[in-house]
């Protein structure tokens, strides 16, 4: 699965530490700055997929850095998560910086996973990405990426078609809406082979190791099927 990477600003090392090492756990890389200043630069070199930015540091305030991101065209985008043990400044910086949501020390780290996860989720809808394991989609281009890596490059009707089933995975969708979502028609359409031979291309574009991720069920329709992951005491 491809990883994301959060940005921590904070100058308390033991809550710096032990965040990191739980979104480690949960599959994310981490970067780590104790002061606003190293923070901007790991920013700017590194443009990690969210920043969790602590409100009281010692070189400058986190509305400061807040300010900074907005103000740049090249990272004005990136979601920002304040941190703080004040509620009433933090409602202050969410309204004047514009941030997208805050933590309060104190709360679970299960918490601010879930708060990371939503962002990361919007921020995908807005780009037209759709994740699912190890592949991600970008509907502008029609590719298909695994672990990081190009796969291939879809017609439209086959990535409408792979788009679909990744996203309602695990569940299959049934040819009647298939040939809505893809073609605008009901089901009783003058192509009864049309699912069928899109699939087909769709394995072959998509490659022996991901195409037979595609599936067919009778009486269900078609599906994206996610492998399990690899228990470590599997042989």
């Amino acid at each position: 699965m491809q990883q994301r990477t959060i940005l921590l600003i904070d100058d308390v090392r033991t809550w710096l530490s032990t965040t990191a090492r739980y979104f480690q756990c949960c599959n994310y890389a981490t970067l780590k700055a104790m002061t606003c200043v190293e923070g901007m630069e790991m920013l700017r070199r590194h443009r990690p997929d969210c920043v969790l930015l602590d409100f009281n540091m010692p070189d400058m305030d986190g509305c400061a850095v807040a300010f900074q991101i907005r103000a740049d065209a090249d990272l004005r985008k990136t979601p920002i998560i304040m941190v703080t043990g004040e509620a009433q400044k933090e409602l202050v910086s969410l309204h004047e910086y514009k941030v997208d949501g805050f933590f309060l020390k104190g709360w679970s780290l299960d918490r601010l996973l879930a708060m990371v996860e939503s962002l990361l989720r919007r921020v995908d809808l807005d780009h037209g990405i759709i994740r699912n394991g190890d592949i991600r989609l970008i509907g502008s281009d029609l590719q298909v990426f695994r672990d990081s890596k190009l796969v291939t490059v879809l017609s439209r009707e086959q990535f409408r078609l792979f788009s679909l089933l990744v996203e309602k995975s695990p569940d299959f969708v049934n040819e009647t809406n298939i040939l809505r979502h893809i073609y605008g028609v009901n089901g009783e359409t003058d192509k009864p082979d049309a699912i069928r031979g899109l699939a087909h291309r769709l394995r072959s574009r998509l490659g022996a190791q991901l195409g037979h991720r595609v599936r067919s069920k009778a009486g269900s329709g078609w599906g994206y099927v996610q492998p399990r992951a690899r228990s470590k005491d599997a042989a």
